[in-house]
């Protein structure tokens, strides 16, 4: 049977011997609650110690029952405390306080020594079950003593399931706390899955008295934390990623996996083989799935609720809509189908890595009247009455404007970014782009409406909008303290299907702080020669990076009234009502626009189709 290392952590000589579940138990309940860094700490020491000599040095070696029952003592509790702290509404917007974050990482460190004294204690368990502790059978979910009767049998396959499972846990609460995986954690748990195949033990189910397991079998305990990953874990809403964690955590028994070390100096494995399921590099493990019994799942619930069934009765719980359910259902089905992704993080989009130091000027929100007011304007933000134009237009003695269009357009963007907040573009796709930001107000959230002019030193790049589609805290490097993780975040912008111009509307004779009207976007060549490649907008452009992004249209509102299918407006929120009427000026011509669609909701912004009067 295959040993495992134990923690290059030392172990921590202690004042008081745990040498049973019994003295483990009087341990825990002398900490004080609920339990701070230092506490958590002090049982990670304690863990690293039981593949050791007991937890006092020099004490003689404790048997694998006994370690065993102690390491089960410290999951009632230790589990209990990940799940509550994983599961916090304070992730929901980044970043978080550093007290906090300092905290969460702790009780992550924790787990992982509870992880591997579990790993340590395969290797020292038998195949057949032995009797654990008597005292084990007091445990509870919380630690403290419950009923006592039953008999509990342990073997090397329950520790292997118990590490697992832990590892499992681990990742998920990382999920969804928005943080990236790190390396290692992926790493053990490819090691212990390729354990798992190597015993044949995939399918023995395990039982747990303390009832904290969301797995009953080593495949689930490992498939499950995949499939999640792979379902964007970051992009969902606490909504949405728990219904994709119920998902993952009722099929992932039916999922099959197979591992292979990766060749040398590759990405791919060197033996292709078909499998219908997705295929993914992780650290030094090719995994292929064979998920055909989780699609086809998918498909009987996507029938049942195209039929009218609520999503509570086709199994997925009451927290979406109907419609909300269909298209997370889709998108699970997607990512769990067929496909090879290049990356865990993002499987169905390329990605291109950008140039070092490229830097984004972002503006978090919609404009406001005070960011678009003219320089030198005295008035105060939002005093300007209805109907007068809050843009000024300098002419000649005959009347005509002095200036180009586009000199106007571009001073009213400059304005807008007058107080942009500075990002570092980390990536970019056809549709999105990665960046990575250090700003600690204003806290962001999924679906928040985003400006951005990629390549802040080239003032020909375009002016961009989009909206948050995903989220993640950094993790710090090696040498920084926990506490660092919390200044970084790395944010996913989902780009708005055409360029945007800053108009001026108005909403049943009220007028709103600001617009954009979404211009079919074209490449012009011969512009912008020298900056870094941006993505292309979803109506234009060959994404030559010797071109610059323009709108295409015509002057006024000539070319919308011709094809206003391939137009969009931003609006504030809730503002969509069907055939609600909004009239808007653009380049000095006024319209009447009728609203006939909601294409998307942000939690600031409403993204509708319109046709024109």
């Amino acid at each position: 049977m295959l040993r495992f290392s134990r923690s290059d952590a030392p172990p921590a000589e202690k004042k008081a011997r745990i040498v049973d579940s019994a003295a483990a138990k009087a341990w825990l309940s002398g900490m004080a609650q609920p339990l701070g860094v230092q506490s958590l700490s002090e049982i990670a020491q304690v863990l690293h110690a039981l593949g050791a000599q007991g937890v006092e040095a020099g004490s003689p070696q404790l048997p694998p029952q006994r370690k065993f029952a102690i390491a089960e003592r410290i999951r009632g509790v230790l589990v209990h405390i990940l799940n509550e702290r994983g599961g916090d509404n304070r992730f929901a917007m980044l970043p978080l306080d550093e007290d906090f974050v300092r905290h969460f990482w702790t009780v992550v460190d924790a787990t992982i020594a509870l992880r591997d004294a579990y790993s340590w204690l395969v290797s020292q368990l038998s195949d057949s079950p032995v009797q654990a502790e008597a005292t084990l059978t007091g445990v509870t979910g919380d630690g403290t003593a419950g009923p006592a009767g039953h008999v509990t049998f342990i073997s090397g396959i329950t520790a292997l399931h118990r590490a697992l499972e832990i590892n499992a846990q681990v990742i998920v609460c990382i999920q969804r706390a928005r943080w990236p995986i790190p390396a290692a954690v992926w790493e053990k748990h490819c090691v212990l899955g390729q354990l798992v195949r190597d015993l044949d033990c995939q399918d023995v189910e395990v039982a747990d008295v303390l009832r904290s397991s969301s797995t009953r079998t080593c495949r689930a305990a490992f498939v499950m934390p995949v499939l999640i990953a792979l379902a964007d874990p970051s992009a969902r809403g606490a909504s949405e990623f728990e219904v994709t964690r119920m998902a993952a955590q009722r099929w992932s028994a039916k999922v099959g996996f197979r591992l292979e070390r990766r060749t040398d100096g590759a990405s791919a494995p060197a033996r292709p083989v078909a499998n219908p399921g997705p295929t993914l590099t992780l650290g030094n493990y090719v995994l292929r799935f064979d998920t055909q019994s989780a699609v086809q799942s998918i498909d009987k619930r996507l029938e049942a609720l195209a039929e009218g069934k609520t999503p509570h009765e086709v199994g997925i719980g009451n927290t979406l809509r109907p419609q909300a359910a269909r298209e997370l259902l889709q998108v699970l089905r997607q990512r769990w189908g067929a496909v090879a992704p290049v990356d865990i993080d993002s499987p169905d989009r390329p990605w291109r890595l950008a140039a070092a130091g490229v830097q984004v000027l972002a503006v978090v929100g919609l404009p406001t009247r005070h960011a678009l007011r003219v320089d030198g304007d005295q008035q105060a933000p939002g005093a300007i009455l209805a109907g007068q134009s809050p843009y000024a237009y300098q002419r000649g003695k005959h009347g005509g404007i002095t200036r180009p269009r586009e000199e106007i357009e571009n001073e009213r963007i400059e304005r807008l970014l007058t107080h942009a907040e500075t990002w570092t573009l980390a990536a970019e796709s056809p549709d999105a782009v990665r960046c990575v930001r250090r700003y600690a107000r204003p806290r962001l959230g999924l679906q928040r409406l985003i400006g951005l002019k990629l390549d802040s030193a080239a003032r020909d790049a375009p002016f961009l909008v989009g909206w948050v589609e995903a989220l993640q805290g950094t993790m710090a490097e090696a040498d920084d303290p926990l506490a660092r993780r919390s200044v970084a975040h790395t944010v996913r912008v989902r780009l708005a299907p055409g360029l945007p111009q800053i108009i001026h509307a108005s909403i049943d004779d009220v007028e709103v702080d600001g617009a954009f009207l979404l211009v079919p976007g074209a490449a012009a060549a011969g512009s912008g020669t020298g900056r870094p490649t941006i993505f292309a907008p979803m109506f234009g452009a060959s994404g030559d990076p010797a071109e610059a992004l323009v709108a295409r249209d015509a002057d006024g509102w000539e070319a919308v009234r011709a094809s206003p299918r391939d137009y969009g407006l931003i609006l504030p929120h809730a503002t969509f009502r069907p055939f609600r009427l909004v009239k808007a000026g653009r380049r000095g011509m006024v319209a009447m626009l009728r609203l006939e669609e909601l294409v998307m909701r942000g939690s600031d912004f409403d993204l509708v189709r319109f046709t024109t009067l």
